[in-house]
């Protein structure tokens, strides 16, 4: 049986002894700086639209980590040690697009993730040329309030101030 994410980071922490304390959580809210920090390793950006390069879902970008940070149960088994770059590649949290996959947030390497701008083969039915170029998730209002175009002909997902405030250089150059 597969657990979800959250489940399996809790885990983690009884593992490890621990109880998620308040120097924990602000660590996970510290701001993650690309230009200055070790997060200029992450290609991809928050509120980007992408799709999966091996089962060609859809989601957005709403996290990300410079490595895997999931338990080594969960580790040995996705089998990331069998992808080519290990678990030593940027991860990124990901909101799946319902009409693929109900219900679901991924954690996804960056290896396996394409711009959805690219040309990638996905069915999927849509209402209106509009309608695909949006994820629907019914988490997406918890981490952005809007969607806008960017400076490749793209859309982007606007992250809400709490998101901002965590990946305030993701929306640079825009």
């Amino acid at each position: 049986m597969i657990r979800s994410i959250k489940e399996d980071v809790q885990k983690k922490h009884e593992d490890d002894g621990k109880q998620s304390s308040d120097s924990e959580d602000s660590e996970l809210k510290k701001p993650r700086l690309r230009i200055t920090g070790k997060y200029s390793v992450c290609k991809f950006k928050i509120g980007q639209i992408i799709t999966h390069r091996r089962y060609s879902y859809r989601g957005v970008i709403y996290g990300y980590d410079t490595e895997c940070k999931l338990s080594e149960d969960w580790i040995i088994q996705m089998q990331v040690d069998s992808l080519p770059r290990g678990r030593s590649q940027p991860f990124y949290h990901v909101l799946v697009d319902e009409r693929y996959r109900e219900d679901m947030a991924t954690y996804v390497a960056e290896e396996n993730i394409l711009v959805a701008d690219d040309e990638v083969e996905v069915e999927v039915e849509v209402e209106s040329e509009a309608d695909a170029a949006v994820v629907r998730h019914h988490s997406i209002g918890k981490y952005f309030t809007g969607v806008q175009q960017n400076n490749h002909g793209g859309r982007r997902y606007i992250a809400n101030p709490e998101l901002l405030s965590q990946y305030p250089e993701d929306y640079s150059g825009l």
